[in-house]
């Protein structure tokens, strides 16, 4: 890339840090949103805004082009944790939220970054002979695609979805007639349901 686009060191370190502060700066800010929110309106953002970010280093004419899709990935990536952490609070039983944070964890950082490898580099641009840039927008469509799909069929709570019934809502601890755990007021009474 540092040849590609002509960069010295100094714009690297500044793509660098455009990634890393809009990354650490967005995650509080984000997951309160998801907390307000919910899951369903904030994932589906943060999955089509870091897809963009992604399109947007194929596109780059220039560096400040560059400099904002790294940005927009730092953004995009900040709360997908807290995100998922929230979905495994609504829709999973107790007993088996850690494991499923550890296994999303694992899934996402360590064999994510392994199969974007493979799928990349040896399938993509070595197997079919792609260039990169056409690759990275096959990867930022497929992005869109998924973040449109994940708002149409999900929703924040079992009790929210038409395709769960009462005995699996039941089963995973949200009635239909009951309500999510909300986070606590600074008074410690629950803060008002926010749907």
């Amino acid at each position: 890339i540092k040849e590609e686009f002509g960069l010295d060191n100094v714009q690297l370190g500044l793509l660098d840090s455009g990634f890393s502060l809009f990354y650490s700066w967005s995650q509080f800010p984000i997951g309160m949103a998801t907390d307000a929110l919910g899951v369903r309106f904030i994932l589906p953002i943060l999955i089509i805004v870091w897809s963009l970010g992604l399109a947007m280093h194929a596109w780059a004419p220039s560096f400040g082009m560059l400099h904002g899709g790294r940005i927009a990935l730092g953004i995009g990536q900040s709360a997908v944790l807290a995100n998922i952490s929230r979905v495994a609070r609504n829709w999973f039983a107790t007993p088996i939220r850690t494991t499923l944070q550890g296994l999303a964890g694992v899934a996402a950082s360590r064999l994510g970054g392994v199969g974007a490898s493979l799928i990349v580099g040896s399938l993509m641009l070595g197997y079919f002979g792609l260039q990169w840039r056409t690759a990275v927008y096959i990867l930022a469509g497929i992005g869109i695609v998924h973040g449109i799909v994940f708002f149409v069929w999900f929703r924040n709570t079992p009790a929210e979805h038409p395709g769960v019934n009462d005995a699996e809502a039941k089963l995973l601890g949200d009635e239909k007639s009951s309500t999510v755990v909300e986070p606590a007021k600074a008074d410690g009474e629950p803060a008002p349901k926010m749907s």
